[in-house]
C-alpha cells in the first residue's frame, strides 16, 4: 500500500460488521439461557462435615 491511497473502506465495513453480529449472537445466547445452562453443568458443591476428635 502507499502511503497515497486510501485503505479499502468496504473491508473495514465488513469487519465491523463482524463483530457488532457476534455481540449480537452473545447477547442473544445469554439472554436465551445459555449461561443458565452452562452453570448447570458444573459440578455441585463439595459438602464437608466437622468431626470430633476421638
Amino acid at each position: 500500500m502507499e502511503f497515497g491511497q486510501k485503505p479499502n473502506q468496504s473491508r473495514r465495513f465488513v469487519g465491523i460488521g463482524a463483530v457488532v453480529a457476534f455481540h449480537a449472537l452473545l447477547i442473544w445466547a445469554l439472554a436465551a439461557g445459555l449461561a443458565h445452562k452452562m452453570i448447570e453443568i458444573l459440578p455441585a458443591p463439595i459438602e464437608t462435615k466437622l468431626i470430633e476428635e476421638i
